[in-house]
């Protein structure tokens, strides 16, 4: 009797050609119980590829944000009136802005003061409190000033529109101007 010993193969070796993928379609390879991993990298280089083509869409379509105007700065109703303020208020002095509206209902001119006359000190405040208390806080924060940006957004009865006497005005034209602290 002939006995023939196979010896086992070391795993560098290439596989037999009944095992080997694409024989027969992968009949040896089903038939052996070897599987074959090319199925699964192609649905990992599908999602990959899925993923990477989200991406680029996604920054295309950011990039796209670029090349819209920009949005208009809020206030632009005190634009033609902040020389004038700048060249009234002194750099070191502070100034209150008192807001016309209601909470809520702000137009950005009190954020375009702060932003254009900085390094100013400044404070804000509703027109509802009463003139005692705005003096107080004016007192107490050592602010020297009050821009008026458009007195016809204040009440006719406003201590903002009529004539004080702590105050003193300094006016550009009539609806715009700056009350001083005098005393």
């Amino acid at each position: 009797m002939l006995a023939v010993r196979a010896a086992p193969e070391a795993p560098f070796q290439r596989q037999s050609s009944f095992c080997r993928p694409g024989l027969l379609g992968g009949l040896g390879a089903r038939l052996a119980g070897v599987s074959d991993q090319r199925p699964r990298l192609m649905w990992r280089r599908r999602a990959a590829l899925g993923v990477l083509g989200a991406w680029g869409l996604l920054s295309v379509a950011r990039l796209s944000r670029l090349i819209e105007p920009p949005e208009a700065p809020p206030g632009r109703e005190v634009v033609p009136a902040l020389e004038f303020f700048r060249a009234t208020i002194p750099r070191n002095a502070g100034y209150l802005f008192v807001e016309p509206g209601a909470f809520g209902a702000d137009t950005g001119a009190g954020q375009r003061l702060r932003y254009e006359l900085y390094p100013r000190t400044y404070d804000d405040v509703r027109a509802s409190p009463d003139e005692a208390s705005v003096r107080q806080l004016m007192r107490d924060e050592g602010l020297g000033y009050v821009v008026v940006a458009d007195a016809s957004q204040y009440a006719e009865g406003s201590w903002l529109r009529a004539p004080r006497d702590w105050l003193r005005r300094i006016e550009l034209d009539a609806d715009r101007y700056v009350l001083q602290v005098v005393g």
